[in-house]
């Protein structure tokens, strides 16, 4: 009797041992996903921004806030040039306003002079995202200019201005018409594509104050050789 009453209850022992084992696993394999999601947290600390389910620091995933933030070498010049570009066309500016003859044209200096400083701002803010060195030494170009500029006064630096102004715009605005298209970078493109707009404003204001300046020396010319009656 005893024997089979061992019999009866060897099967229902083997189950609960099985049952035990399955419980033993189950604890285990939470025991290692619990340790695994700790240590991907762990590796992610300290990172700004970074959230549960991340890739872990060191992976092959590039985060959207670090695409786009290069600049080509195309890119890369352009901003350099038109950077020493706004300033030539700053301190010009600044010595019509200063030394100029006409209220108009001093009028037509300030406003350049702000545009080309809010211009500048804007490229330096993308020079900063794309780590582009802005500080190097002006261009031989501008120097040149600058230097033809420098003893100028009155009525002559009025006209030289307005000329130069006049030139400088029409191949600017060919230049940001491109870049407008074609610059890579997103931010510069579209710098590009609000800047032109106020270039082409500033070429008109300039052809314009030409065409005044040229009817008032017509003016004075006339009044010069007309003989006293």
């Amino acid at each position: 009797m005893r024997r089979k009453k061992a019999l009866l209850l060897m099967p229902v022992a083997a189950v609960a041992v099985i049952g035990l084992a399955a419980c033993a696993d189950r604890d285990r394999n939470r025991t290692a996903t619990s340790q695994t999601e700790s240590q991907g947290e762990a590796s992610r600390e300290g990172v700004p921004g970074a959230m549960p389910g991340s890739a872990p620091v060191g992976g092959q995933k590039t985060s959207t806030a670090d695409r786009g933030t290069t600049l080509s070498t195309t890119d890369r010049s352009f901003v350099t040039k038109a950077y020493h570009g706004n300033q030539a066309e700053m301190d010009m500016a600044r010595q019509v306003e200063s030394s100029g003859a006409r209220q108009e044209v001093k009028d037509y200096a300030r406003k350049l002079r702000e545009d080309h400083e809010q211009a500048n701002e804007e490229l330096k803010r993308i020079a900063d995202q794309s780590q582009t060195d802005l500080q190097a030494k002006t261009d031989q170009k501008h120097e040149k200019t600058a230097d033809r500029f420098r003893n100028l006064t009155g009525e002559k630096l009025d006209r030289e201005f307005l000329n130069h102004a006049v030139k400088e715009h029409q191949a600017d605005i060919r230049e940001y018409q491109r870049m407008s298209k074609s610059a890579q970078h997103p931010e510069l493109k579209t710098y590009a594509s609000n800047t032109l707009p106020k270039l082409q404003e500033h070429l008109r204001q300039a052809q314009e104050l030409q065409r005044q300046s040229t009817g008032k020396e017509g003016s004075k010319a006339d009044r010069s050789t007309t003989p006293p009656r």
